[in-house]
């Protein structure tokens, strides 16, 4: 035996096994072949082929011939190069089972696996191709006569890492296996990228048939894992396995800093398998839990306590989605539902909010909590566990949220996560705006019911509702709106139109609507003016314009105000760069027109305000019965307004103001007590001193003022009756309210000896005060006694006066450059 010499060689060798029906055989080529074992040299061999399609080279050292026959084990060296990666075994190798008695020797081999990428590793892992990860395994094991044992073994792939100790071990008629895992970085994201798609059907065994698990104890501790913006920190896992079922065992860790605990079970012994996994933690951030599940985007928060069960059974995936259950509870803490470009639309205080799914039923979410301090309630639904399997793109969806006397639900369609993207149908619903003052922190007005209803898109850049209608009362606007969310700022572009717009259905404030007549004094609507230049500085601050950039358009064919018809209009609102841009807002009447424009500009320290307004012989009978004050009143007023003002805050803008005011007022009737203005009471109080007899008509009312420093100044002023022309001259001072006027009236026709004494202004516009002064009553009574001589000198030099007031009641804003008469 000592001279016997041995050599095997092999060129052309195919083989294949596991050729049987529905499986996929593995295929091996050997081109060449080469065992020598010399005199009293060792063992050695090369061989070089393809194995499952991917080049091999392989070399063999071993022992001498008279080692292998006199102790019966062999010392191995093995390298098998493939693939651009190398696996290196050397070691002993102890005789079989069946002559183990004999030899006091036991197989003992180290390994060393290394793999510059992981991708390269396909064929024979089923990795992706694409994959760089490098892979390193080592490690050491040890086979005795009735025991295994794997010792220091390290796997090392891309950066995460973990160590590995196990023995098995016969205990009766079964094996027992006792496992330790150590780690200290999983990095779950990087190792996704090892993922193939391998078309694998949902209907495959997940567990194979007929398992006969050995008894198996294992301590797992992980001391970081990476899952994407959320970690878990020391991981703790001891399982115990006995006769096919994992007993209750228990998790510990933490996520996101915050510790929980929870037990696992698993019995696959059972017809289904069943599993169960309880967790529970303290505070936690709820938000990226639920991102780093892909289950929703646009929710944040922190939870006070989260509880998390599920009951799995089912032997493949499709039984797994039709008969497993799940439920996760929120007690205590806030949300933040955010919106495109992860802005926050709604913080939200939670009592308790769930969300789960029984075996075969939809998904269900509901929320009971507050948003700003008003209760809320929400109800979601969406698609099976099932219909999440088949497509994990697209889910239908179901949402009905109430708040503050207002519903708003949201039906159709949803990408995955949530917030991605969607076909939805949005309809919010009221019966008054003002039930919405505490959350819009704004008073609203008191109009209602009201609704916004439209089909909403949901796109990456942001929202698009087309098809929108509005209603509010019996009206009805329709149109067309986008959100933006891809600029440095969201734009808001919102386009509506109607038919027909009844004003009766936007009711004022009840302040203005239910004060009796004389109680709109100037102090009233001052008060008033300043709470509504407050809550529109709060509503339009610098930081909330700054925002967003908004664009509204707004098209109407009618106009009505209860019976009054006042035509077609139009309105346009934009916010650009904080700047608030008014109209023009456009009300074409019978005969005229009412436009109106402005723009606001609020800094920190300072509002800007510029506006302007055209009136065109409107009625202003219109207001007096829009105010219920009376339903006969009539007349027409025509407006030229502009003015600019810079101020520390918007009530007091008109005490720096500068513009122009023109006026003309042709009042058909004009009763005490319809309007309680000083302006009004002004006139009413003049008119009967001017021309005292019963039966005069108040012609026109004409004024032109320039306005300058918060001053308002006459550049002209009339009064036309059907016997008297007052011509007036006088100012205001808008901050201190101080004004001083004065009127001199000129007789129509040829009226001798009539003492027209002029009348002086003076006082406030609450307190005002008309009085004669010494120096005008002679003046008068002079004038009075020439008046036969001066008379017939006017006549012939300016001529007469019209009693209508044509000459400058036809056309008075169109005049009032002109210096006539």
């Amino acid at each position: 035996m000592r001279n016997l010499e041995l050599s095997l060689a092999v060129a052309d060798a195919r083989l294949s096994y596991g050729n049987s029906a529905g499986a996929h055989p593995m295929s091996v080529a050997l081109d060449t072949l080469d065992l020598a074992l010399r005199r009293g040299q060792r063992l050695h061999g090369s061989a070089r082929g393809m194995l499952l399609g991917e080049p091999v080279k392989l070399s063999l050292r071993g022992g001498t011939l008279a080692e292998m026959l006199r102790d019966l084990a062999t010392p191995i060296k093995l390298e098998i190069a493939a693939a651009r990666a190398k696996l290196r075994i050397e070691g002993t190798l102890a005789p079989s089972e069946e002559t183990r008695e004999t030899s006091t020797h036991e197989t003992a081999l180290s390994f060393a696996f290394q793999a510059r990428r992981t991708g390269d590793l396909a064929r024979w892992l089923g990795v992706a191709p694409e994959s760089k990860l490098p892979l390193a395994l080592g490690g050491r094991v040890r086979i005795a006569s009735d025991a295994w044992f794997l010792e220091q073994t390290r796997l090392k792939l891309g950066r995460s890492e973990l160590t590995l100790d196990a023995r098995r071990s016969r205990v009766g008629d079964r094996q027992a296996i006792v496992a330790s895992v150590r780690s200290s970085l999983i990095d779950a994201p990087e190792l996704a990228t090892l993922r193939a798609s391998t078309g694998r059907s949902n209907d495959a065994a997940v567990f194979p048939d007929a398992i006969d698990l050995a008894d198996f104890e294992l301590d797992l501790a992980l001391q970081h894992v990476l899952l994407g913006r959320t970690d878990l920190v020391d991981v703790g896992f001891v399982a115990n396995i006995r006769e096919g079922r994992l007993q209750p065992s228990t998790l510990t860790g933490k996520v996101a800093g915050v510790p929980f605990a929870g037990l696992v079970a698993l019995d696959l012994r059972s017809e289904p398998p069943e599993a169960r996994l309880d967790l529970s933690t303290g505070e936690i951030d709820v938000g990226a839990l639920l991102r780093d599940m892909s289950v929703a985007e646009d929710i944040d928060g922190r939870a006070d306590k989260l509880q998390f069960t599920l009951r799995g059974r089912g032997n493949t995936l499709n039984e797994l989605a039709r008969l497993s259950a799940f439920e996760a509870r929120v007690i205590g803490g806030r949300l933040s539902v955010l919106g495109a470009l992860q802005r926050p639309v709604a913080d939200i205080r939670v009592s308790e909010a769930m969300i789960g799914a029984l075996p075969g039923e939809p998904i269900r979410a509901r929320l009971d909590g507050t948003l700003d301090e008003t209760a809320l309630d929400i109800r979601l639904s969406s698609g099976t566990l099932a219909d999440l399997l088949r497509d994990t793109t697209h889910l239908p969806f179901s949402l009905a949220a109430q708040a503050a006397g207002a519903r708003l639900t949201l039906e159709g369609e949803v990408a995955l996560p949530l917030g991605r993207a969607g076909q939805l149908t949005f309809e919010m619903s009221g019966e008054r705006l003002d039930s919405l003052n505490a959350l819009a922190r704004v008073e609203l007005p008191a109009w209602g019911p009201w609704s916004l209803r439209g089909p909403l898109r949901m796109m990456s850049s942001g929202y698009e509702l087309q098809g929108l209608l509005v209603r509010v009362g019996e009206n009805r606007l329709k149109g067309n709106g986008t959100l933006e969310m891809s600029g440095s700022r969201p734009r808001l572009d919102v386009r509506v139109s109607a038919p027909s717009i009844q004003l009766d259905d936007f009711p004022l404030p009840d302040r203005l609507a239910d004060a009796p007549p004389r109680a709109i004094t100037v102090e009233a609507l001052r008060q008033s003016a300043s709470k509504a230049a407050g809550q529109t500085e709060r509503l339009l601050g610098a930081g909330f314009l700054r925002r967003l950039d908004a664009y509204l358009d707004v098209e109407v064919q009618e106009v009505l105000s209860g019976s009054d018809r006042l035509a077609d209009g139009s309105l346009r609102v934009q916010v650009v760069d904080g700047r608030v841009y008014f109209g023009p807002a456009v009300v074409n009447i019978p005969g005229g027109t009412l436009r109106l424009s402005a723009e606001y500009d609020p800094t920190l320290s300072e509002v800007e305000l510029a506006a302007g307004a055209y009136v065109e012989r409107f009625d202003y009978g219109i207001i007096a019965r829009r105010l219920g004050r009376a339903d006969d009143v009539k007349g027409l007023v025509s407006l030229n307004l502009e003015l600019a003002g810079r101020a520390p805050s918007l009530d007091t803008i008109m005490h720096h103001a500068e513009g122009r005011v023109d006026f003309a007022v042709w009042p058909t009737e004009l009763r005490s007590g319809i309007f309680s203005l000083w302006s009004v009471n002004l006139i009413l109080s003049l008119v009967p001193l001017i021309d005292p007899g019963g039966d005069a008509r108040l012609n026109c009312v004409v004024g032109r003022f320039d306005l300058k420093d918060g001053k308002l100044s006459d550049d002209k002023i009339i009064i036309d009756t059907t016997r008297v022309r007052v011509r007036g001259a006088g100012s205001i001072n808008l901050a201190s309210e101080q004004l001083a006027f004065v009127f001199r009236p000129r007789a129509k026709g040829f009226a001798p000896l009539r003492l027209q004494t002029p009348l002086r202004v003076s006082g406030t516009l609450t307190d005002f005060h008309i009085g004669i002064e010494r120096r005008d009553l002679v003046e008068s009574v002079l004038r009075m006694i020439a008046s036969p001589i001066l008379l017939p000198i006017e006549w012939f030099t300016l001529g007469p006066l019209p009693r209508d007031g044509a000459d400058v009641c036809t056309n008075p804003l169109g005049r009032m450059n002109d210096r006539g008469r």
